[in-house]
Order: structure tokens, then C-alpha cells, then sequence
């Protein structure tokens, strides 16, 4: 296999994505300009310190080598089984490229990295610097990966980050809230937490023509997607306060009827 690899930097050890997990473009480990960054990208796949950098480094997989050229074949021995069996098929079907290699040797990595503990502060840290809606609505997108994959220190902070924000009263105010639900909900391990959590950001939140839609997206949640007993936990307070009119508090009634219900008809 190792005479069946050319020279070219996608099958150096020293070549990684330039993007987070995949790219159509590599960087190179041993550029000492991108040594101060090494941590993130590699234990975390951060590029949020060092994006212009990156843009500026970047590089095709094809390119050709230089004299540090370090073959990934090398690594053979510490191969998987399942990318052993996967260039071997390769291989056998004559489709073994260095493209081939290269997704091969990528796919095996993410299937073998324990997610649930993967650090996030990286992702943290690129939500809080986020000024506009786009920009955090783009650093969101990680966090439903990690919950997905169980990583609750993931949920927790994206939890904390809710908790932190000034009450909804704006069209963006609804719309960051509705993508932070969007991702926090990918998984139903935390259901009672994310109720409970929803709760209490809606006894902040006046109702109104603007946060309507805030509403409606956790009353949907309560009656498409939470336990019902966990609903008949979390929703009660609402009830109780009077910050809530008399239209949202009968909407409530019926949301806790229909999981009561749902509850004894098991």
C-alpha cells in the first residue's frame, strides 16, 4: 500500500482539514505560524482565533510535498479494524485513492472520537464573541452535534447561555431563542432540564405581538415533544404567576390536560 500512495501533501501526516472535521482544502501542522493554535484545532477543531490565518494558509490536498513529507501509511499498524477493512475493500475494488485514503482515514477518526467529552470552550467562546443574529445563529450550529452525541457539558452551556441573555423583545431576541431550542432539543436525555429551563425564561418574557413566536415554539415543544409527565412538572408555576394572561394560562390548562391524559392512557 505504501508504494500505492503518491507524494502529495493529503497523504502527509502533517496535513489537516482546514475547516472543522472536513474540507476540500488542508493546512499544514508543522507551519510554525499556526503552532499558537495547534490546541484548538486539534483538540477541539476550533478555528475561531485564527479563521483569516487559515484562509491565508490554505492549501489543495494534491499539492505536491515537501522535504518533511511524513507518509500517513506509516501509521498502519495503529489502524482500526474497521479502516483496515475499509482500505482493504478499497483497494480490492480498485478505488483506492489518495481521495479514497484520505475520507477513509477522516471517517474512521470521527467514528472512534468520544463526542460526549469532546471540551467545547472553544464553541463557548465563539457564541459570547458573536454580535449579530447570523453570526450567532452560525456558532450555534456545533452545539446540536455535541447534545446529539451526549456531551452535556454542550447542553449546559448553551443552558447557561439562554439563562444570560436579556429578556426577548425583539424579532431577533425570538429568533435567537427558537434556534438555541432548535438545538437543544435534537436529543430527549435532557427533556425535563430544557422544560424546566423553558419555563423559566417565558416568566421573563412579556407576551406580545413580537414574542408570539417564542410562545408558540415552547407550547409546541410541551405538546409535540416533552414527556407528559415532565410537562405536568414544569408547566404548573405558569399557572400560579400572574404574569401570564388568561388566554396563554388556558393554553396551558389544555397542554396539562392532554399529557395527563396521555399519561393514564399508557
Amino acid at each position: 500500500m505504501k508504494d500505492e500512495l503518491e507524494r502529495l501533501c493529503g497523504n502527509c501526516h502533517a496535513a489537516h482539514p482546514a475547516e472543522p472535521f472536513q474540507s476540500d482544502f488542508a493546512i499544514c501542522l508543522n507551519d510554525p505560524e499556526l503552532e499558537p493554535y495547534l490546541d484548538d484545532i486539534l483538540e477541539r477543531q476550533d478555528f475561531s482565533r485564527c479563521q483569516d490565518l487559515v484562509l491565508r494558509k490554505r492549501f489543495a490536498w494534491d499539492r505536491e510535498v515537501c522535504d518533511d513529507f511524513d507518509p500517513v501509511e506509516d501509521v498502519g499498524e495503529e489502524w482500526s479494524p474497521e479502516l483496515t477493512a475499509k482500505v482493504m475493500k478499497l483497494a480490492e475494488d480498485g478505488d483506492l485513492t489518495p481521495e479514497t485514503f484520505r475520507q477513509a482515514v477522516l471517517e474512521d477518526a470521527f467514528d472512534r472520537t468520544d463526542w460526549s467529552s469532546e471540551p467545547i470552550d472553544g464553541y463557548v467562546r465563539e457564541l459570547k464573541e458573536s454580535k449579530t443574529l447570523d453570526a450567532r445563529e452560525e456558532a450555534l450550529n456545533p452545539f446540536g452535534f455535541f447534545i446529539a452525541h451526549r456531551n452535556k457539558a454542550a447542553f449546559d452551556a448553551l443552558c447557561e447561555y439562554l439563562r444570560a441573555l436579556p429578556p426577548a423583545e425583539t424579532l431577533e431576541d425570538k429568533a435567537l431563542r427558537i434556534e438555541i431550542l432548535r438545538q437543544l432539543e435534537v436529543t430527549r436525555e435532557y427533556r425535563r432540564e430544557l422544560a424546566l429551563l423553558l419555563v423559566e425564561d417565558l416568566l421573563r418574557t412579556a407576551s406580545n405581538n413580537t414574542t408570539r413566536g417564542w410562545y408558540s415554539e415552547v407550547f409546541y415543544f410541551f405538546e409535540r415533544r416533552c414527556p407528559p409527565e415532565i410537562a405536568e412538572e414544569a408547566l404548573p408555576p405558569m399557572l400560579d404567576s400572574p404574569h401570564f394572561s388568561y388566554r396563554i394560562k388556558t393554553r396551558v390548562r389544555g397542554i396539562l390536560e392532554a399529557a395527563s391524559f396521555e399519561r393514564l392512557r399508557r
